[in-house]
């Protein structure tokens, strides 16, 4: 397995301003030093168990949901989020040089610039597997009830098994061959997993007789704790909803409240992993909802059930990030499909809780740089209409686009400003840009000077992230 290669950047420039302001701003872009840290992520060494292929066993034990392996996958990628490429910039009282603001007239600037030092890399992670693999145990067992539904397609299959999930029922059904080929054991486990009821589920026990399958379903907490606890994220889901969504808003703006509550309300249980003692209701919408930390499953059915509840269909998308199992969603906007990762969206920070909106609704081009799935299996995501950077103005074409719209935001003193490049040029697109702009702009200024400026930028979704301190 490969790890993901974190980069921290820590740019050091005062020499660099200083000699571009003393110059006069010939238009050259002196060279920054720079330092590289490496940071290897932390693995954990467990793996999906394999999951029965023999439909012909009659009762047997499904052990495909969990010995789940995401866990290490989405906190190297919180990390990632975080820290890939993060960079630190001080403007302080210092040095005097001069920038022509016209053609006649100079104007002097008194720049001097220190580093920030970059947080340290993680250390990597050593923990036992987070949850026991579940062995397949063949049980016999007669079929006596009777058939309560017949189906023929696997999305009729789905339905069944999810409404009887959500009451902890044992399910009696005619099937057609198509859905026995497929294999009733790994289709009720996908059913299961598709409806967020994955993270409760420790196996699946099958029986088939003739077109009759019987399937019942183990629970990590038992039949009653099961249900103590859907109905606990029920009763939550609901409150949320009714809570920060209105009637008023748009479906991209109640898409954005929920994600939003979801990244500010949730930590990553990097304890957990990182000590071996990762919970089961680390996997699910409880330990989001009611506990307020989880793992990538977690989050991804703590939005499937909060984005349903709001009336925006979303999907739980079930893959690989940086090679390890992981868990996230699509969701529909305005009839069209988006990608979304809340767990990439809360990335792990030495400075506390961080909110990002780097996988907030993109196209599956942009998350197949990191992601893997099965992609027949879910609707295409080629929009980009409904990105968050497109519909908030924050997504540059070009180089005059990336400049106006930092320039904005530091006329409008936003302490955070988020912009979107078109590729991965951080030549054509400098991150001294602030620099370059409160030179051009003397009027700008109530940036403060002895706190300045930093910023990261994620070579993966193409953003850069400013903190500005003003006056």
């Amino acid at each position: 397995m490969n790890n993901r290669r974190v980069k921290l950047l820590s740019i050091i420039m005062a020499a660099v301003l200083a000699s571009s302001l003393l110059a006069g701003c010939t238009g050259k872009k002196p060279a920054v030093e720079s330092s590289i840290i490496k940071e290897t992520a932390s693995e954990e060494t467990t793996a999906k168990s394999t999951r029965s292929t023999e439909e012909d066993k009659p009762l047997e034990k499904d052990s495909g949901i969990s010995a789940k392996s995401q866990a290490t996958a989405e906190a190297n990628a919180k990390t990632n989020t975080n820290s890939r490429n993060n960079s630190s910039v001080n403007t302080n009282t210092g040095s005097t040089a001069e920038k022509s603001t016209s053609t006649t007239s100079k104007t002097s600037v008194t720049a001097s610039i220190v580093s920030k030092p970059a947080p340290a890399p993680a250390v990597q992670n050593t923990s036992t597997p987070a949850v026991k693999p579940i062995e397949s145990q063949p049980v016999q067992k007669a079929i006596v009830t009777q058939p309560t539904a017949s189906v023929t397609v696997q999305d009729d299959f789905d339905t069944v098994v999810k409404a009887n999930l959500e009451q902890g029922r044992d399910i009696t059904i005619k099937v057609s061959s198509d859905i026995i080929n497929k294999g009733i054991g790994r289709l009720a486990i996908a059913a299961a997993e598709n409806s967020g009821f994955g993270g409760y589920v420790d196996s699946v026990q099958y029986s088939l007789q003739g077109d009759t399958a019987f399937i019942h379903f183990e629970y990590k907490d038992g039949r009653e704790g099961f249900l103590t606890k859907c109905s606990a994220v029920t009763s939550k889901v609901n409150n949320i909803v009714s809570s920060v969504v209105n009637s008023g808003m748009t479906d991209f703006q109640k898409e954005i409240a929920l994600h939003d509550y979801v990244v500010n309300h949730t930590s990553y249980d990097t304890k957990g992993l990182e000590s071996g003692s990762l919970s089961s209701d680390d996997y699910t919408a409880y330990g989001v909802l009611m506990k307020g930390t989880a793992v990538c499953s977690g989050y991804a059915e703590a939005m499937y059930r909060l984005l349903n509840k709001a009336g925006i269909k979303a999907l739980i998308v079930t893959g690989t990030a940086d090679g390890i199992a992981h868990a996230w969603n699509i969701v529909n906007i305005g009839g069209s499909y988006y990608q979304l990762d809340a767990t990439f969206d809360d990335p792990v920070s030495s400075t506390g809780n961080m909110l990002s909106y780097n996988y907030f609704n993109i196209t599956d081009t942009e998350l197949s740089k990191n992601h893997v799935w099965t992609r027949n299996d879910y609707p295409q995501c080629t929009a980009t209409s409904a990105n968050y950077f497109i519909m908030n103005k924050l997504y540059a074409g070009n180089y005059q686009q990336y400049y106006d719209i930092v320039k904005r935001g530091l006329m409008s003193k936003q302490v955070d400003i988020l912009v979107k490049i078109p590729v991965n040029d951080t030549k054509t697109y400098p991150p001294d840009v602030v620099v370059d702009i409160l030179r051009d702009n003397p009027d700008i200024g109530f940036v403060d000077a002895g706190k300045g400026y930093s910023y990261r930028y994620d070579d993966v979704s193409l953003t850069y992230d400013f903190y500005v301190a003003y006056k």
